[in-house]
Order: structure tokens, then C-alpha cells, then sequence
């Protein structure tokens, strides 16, 4: 156990050795987004916009989804309200045209 820790402490030791801390002072945090900045390219915006956009998609497509599922009222309408055999026998019976070709009249041609 010993060992491992004094192992530990030479690895963090060498760490310091390789990377002396920068120096603080107040202009470090703008310096520092500065070069975050810098890096920065025009794919690293595009990314970012797209993302924005297909929020914006999946959001209007869940609002559509939603309003096809919401309940409607829907009047009635007359014509769907009847079977097609009561359309039939309410509709203007043969007898009561104008004219009518009769199977008499089919018949003398």
C-alpha cells in the first residue's frame, strides 16, 4: 500500500515538473476564452446551429403530433349519416322523371 502511494506521489511529482502552472493574474479568464476562441471554426458553429435546428424540428414535429391526436368536434354531416340503401330509397324514384328509356323503348330500336 506504502509502495502505490510513494509511486502516486513520484507520478504527480513528475506531472508538476513537465507542466509548471501558468501564471494567474486578471486577465487569465479572458485570455484564456480568447484562445478557446480563436479555435473555434466555422464547423464548431455549424454544428452548434444544426442542433439548434433539429430541437426546432422535433419540436414542431411533437406539437403536429399532438394536434392530429388532440379530440375535434366534427358536425355530422347528412350525407355520411345514412346507409347507402337509405340514400337509394330516399332519392328521386325512376317514375317520377322527366324521361326515362324503359325497357319497352330499348326494345323497338
Amino acid at each position: 500500500m506504502a509502495n502505490s502511494e510513494e509511486k502516486l506521489d513520484q507520478l504527480f511529482g513528475a506531472y508538476r515538473e513537465a507542466c509548471p502552472a501558468p501564471p494567474i493574474s486578471a486577465n487569465f479568464m479572458p485570455g484564456l476564452w480568447r484562445q478557446i476562441d480563436k479555435r473555434r471554426t466555422l464547423t464548431w458553429k455549424l454544428k452548434i446551429y444544426s442542433r439548434g435546428l433539429v430541437t426546432a424540428a422535433l419540436a414542431l414535429c411533437m406539437t403536429m403530433f399532438a394536434l392530429q391526436w388532440a379530440p375535434v368536434q366534427v358536425t355530422a354531416s347528412p350525407v355520411y349519416s345514412k346507409t347507402y340503401l337509405e340514400a337509394l330509397e330516399d332519392d328521386n324514384p325512376v317514375e317520377l322523371l322527366a324521361y326515362t328509356e324503359g325497357p319497352a323503348m330499348l326494345q323497338q330500336q
